[in-house]
């Protein structure tokens, strides 16, 4: 489920759970949340513990009042690279950009149409 809560007293508090669609079973978080007309859009990954580790990654977008999960994409990668790890995400009307690593070596910008990945 994705819990969601707040620190108080140096202990976390939970405020809300929901149940999430079985792909969330293996997600990991990737971006901070970036907030755009009223929805928090995400960038998380799955792993594949292969040798090496394949990474997927999928855009996730939650209603920014509520919290409540909304959509999330199908799972691509930036390259085709085994290791890719993304860390940055801005989102603006027309595109998405993101930023990325391949094998923790290299720092790249993917500029793409938002309706190629939304």
């Amino acid at each position: 489920p994705l819990t969601i809560g707040s620190i108080k007293e140096d202990q976390f508090v939970m405020e809300q759970e929901q149940e999430m669609p079985p792909i969330f079973k293996h997600m990991r978080g990737s971006t901070n949340g970036f907030l755009y007309e009223g929805e928090l859009w995400f960038v998380g990954h799955i792993v594949d513990y292969s040798t090496p580790r394949h990474y997927y990654h999928c855009l996730v977008i939650l209603d920014a009042k509520t919290l409540v999960y909304k959509y999330h994409s199908e799972l691509f990668t930036f390259q085709g690279e085994k290791i890719e790890y993304c860390l940055g995400l801005v989102v603006e009307k027309e595109r998405i950009l993101m930023t990325y690593s391949c094998w923790d070596r290299t720092a790249i910008l993917a500029v793409y149409d938002k309706a190629y990945l939304y």
